[in-house]
């Protein structure tokens, strides 16, 4: 029992220390708004192990480094990608031949991308003496790096931030050093005082959108509260508290409120860190009505070094489904839109290889007052690998799963699905690029009673990434509600299994995948509502494809199959009545249609041909 625990704390320990790996700007002299930490990517892996960087590992507290930021200087206007401000346009940190002019001994070397590989930049910076390196990306969010001729010299921390980030922190820097103060590494063991928690440690709801019908009690949907508290600092902490708010955005109102009671802990010794958890109960309101909530967790020490790390929100939204309730496991934004700030892809060169990024969704136990909603289409982001994601595409595949198991505790299986729809996709423009798109399904999915679905965004080319939202991590929640949240399948067609699943994602970070289920409809018309559809599909000779509203006039219809070839193509006039297309002479497979109407708009959708 004694070998248990000690794995157990040394466990808890890689997860602590791993969690408070940072970067953050801790003091700032011109402009307090920029204090606290940014998201980064690290230059190779956070423990060291890259084969193209020779950075220390960064999980290690005796690896932190501190220091003033200031700009790194090339002497000459570099210009290249994405070129930086004017007035700091030298600072990209490709010119080796101001090495001996410039000192950074003891500096943190802020430098743009753009011009040379990132080894070098980095690697420019160790010679001048720098102790970190902070690069600034060109356009958007941080990305990997690759160490390229000169990653496997530097042996000084290197992480990249985004350029809205960046940007913020240039006003205040300059090339020799004015009050900016950065700190890059792991807080483990840093401060002597430090209560701790991090957005995996605390508990959410298994879903942050869900439509009013899915959701209207406490007693279907409720909110369990509470979060892992622990000191990572030297010294013991004794009347810790953790206090939870749920706060109602429509009107200001505090609806949830939970203090608990005063707790202690044990000062950071050589591998153990005092991790407890604290239970702050369940809001579980009888009515749960339609509007945005914020969960506040606030942990309260007399004593604490730190604060940045003791503070964490997040919103669920409760959504109408009148009008298209919204379910989701990523944040949202005002407009019902997943949010992505990371994008993964598969990341391989065998063009057959194939991904499902999947969210999961189960029915309660049983619907309300016999009527049901019905999933309609799903919405996310993409960007393409390489440079361009025109004539790139991706499929919807909403499954059901029907293994059964109970949570957790019995590893889940993946041998019984049932597909239940499709959809499909081809992005015709680059103003597509990481924009939210809506992809309908072939059919309408109404769920049964406590059933699972998978809903995914699949493609059999690495060359699209699918859109993560890396702020939102479910490893607590998971390990609470012990049920998967968003489960992905990584493998080679010819010979998926379902050993090619896996529950846990990419180490906590979900799918940024928006279901859209629509209104309040009965079991005896939602057959109308499917009629929104073509139909029948699969077809045999004629399909009938009912329009948009309003639509009138010239129509070219134009069918493809999957490799891009034309096989029909037809030119009808239509007046506010549904469209006919004859479908004879096409062999039996599956096509994507493609309708263009007078005003220049088109529809898509993917039917299939069976006789």
């Amino acid at each position: 029992m004694k070998k248990l625990f000690l794995l157990f704390v040394v466990l808890i320990y890689v997860k602590v220390s791993k969690s408070q790996v940072v970067f953050e700007i801790v003091s700032n002299t011109c402009d307090t708004n920029t204090l606290g930490s940014y998201p980064f990517e690290y230059a190779g892996e956070l423990d060291g192990s890259s084969i193209d960087w020779s950075c220390p590992d960064i999980t290690n507290p005796a690896n932190a480094v501190q220091g003033c930021m200031v700009f790194i200087n090339d002497g000459v206007n570099s210009g290249g990608i994405g070129t930086p401000p004017t007035t700091i346009n030298y600072a990209f940190g490709c010119d080796t031949t101001n090495s001996t002019n410039q000192d950074l001994t003891g500096k943190i070397a802020v430098i743009y991308r753009g011009t040379c590989e990132f080894g070098l930049k980095a690697y420019n910076a160790q010679l001048r003496g720098a102790i970190g390196v902070i690069i600034i990306n060109h356009t958007g969010a941080p990305t990997n790096m690759a160490g390229n001729t000169y990653g496997i010299n530097v042996t000084i921390p290197v992480i990249q931030i985004s350029r809205a980030d960046g940007d913020a922190i240039a006003a205040c820097i300059d090339t020799v050093c004015n009050g900016v103060v950065g700190f890059i590494g792991n807080r483990t063991g840093y401060y002597s005082n430090n209560m701790s928690s991090s957005m995996g440690d605390i508990l959410m709801p298994e879903n942050l959108s869900t439509p009013q019908h899915l959701a209207p009690n406490g007693t279907v949907f409720p909110v369990d509260l509470g979060l892992y508290a622990y000191n990572t600092g030297t010294n013991a902490q004794s009347g810790v508290t953790a206090t939870v708010t749920v706060v109602r955005q429509s009107n200001g109102s505090t609806v949830y409120s939970q203090t608990s009671s005063s707790l202690d802990f044990n000062g950071l010794d050589t591998i153990f860190v005092d991790t407890q958890y604290i239970d702050l109960g369940t809001y579980a309101p009888s009515f749960w009505d339609i509007d945005t909530y914020t969960v506040t967790y606030t942990i309260d020490a007399t004593a604490d070094d730190y604060l940045a790390d003791n503070i964490f929100s997040y919103e669920f939204k409760i959504t109408n489904y009148e009008h298209g309730g919204f379910y989701s496991k990523s944040r949202t934004d005002d407009n019902s839109k997943p949010i992505s700030n990371k994008y993964y892809s598969i990341e391989s060169s065998i063009p057959e290889d194939v991904f499902d990024f999947c969210i999961v969704y189960r029915t309660p136990s049983s619907f309300f007052n016999g009527c049901c909603l019905y999933a309609e289409k799903l919405t996310f982001s993409c960007l393409p690998f390489d440079q361009t994601i025109t004539g790139k595409d991706v499929d919807i595949i909403a499954y059901k799963w029907n293994d059964g198991f109970i949570d957790l505790d019995t590893p889940p299986t993946f041998n019984n699905f049932e597909i239940l729809s499709n959809g499909y996709y081809q992005f015709t423009s680059e103003t597509e690029v990481g924009q939210p798109i809506d992809v309908y399904f072939d059919t309408p999915v109404l769920p049964e009673t406590n059933q699972r679905y998978l809903f995914c965004v699949s493609s059999f080319s690495y060359q699209i990434k699918v859109g993560f939202d890396d702020f939102i991590n479910y490893k607590s929640t998971m390990e609470h509600y012990k049920q998967p949240i968003n489960p992905m399948r990584i493998g080679h067609f010819a010979i998926l299994s379902q050993t090619d699943w896996y529950i846990n994602g990419y180490f906590g970070v979900t799918p940024a995948i928006v279901v859209n289920f629509m209104g309040e409809v009965g079991i005896d018309n939602i057959n109308n509502e499917i009629m929104n559809f073509p139909y029948p599909n699969p077809t045999t000779n004629l399909l009938t494809i009912p329009l948009r509203k309003g639509v009138s006039g010239a129509v070219k219809v134009e069918v493809f199959d999957l490799t891009g070839k034309l096989v029909l193509s037809e030119n009808q006039t239509i007046a506010n009545e549904p469209l006919k297309v004859n479908v004879a002479s096409i062999k039996n497979g599956t096509y994507l249609f493609q309708l263009t109407f007078a005003d220049g708009t088109t529809d898509l959708f993917k039917i299939s041909v069976n006789r």
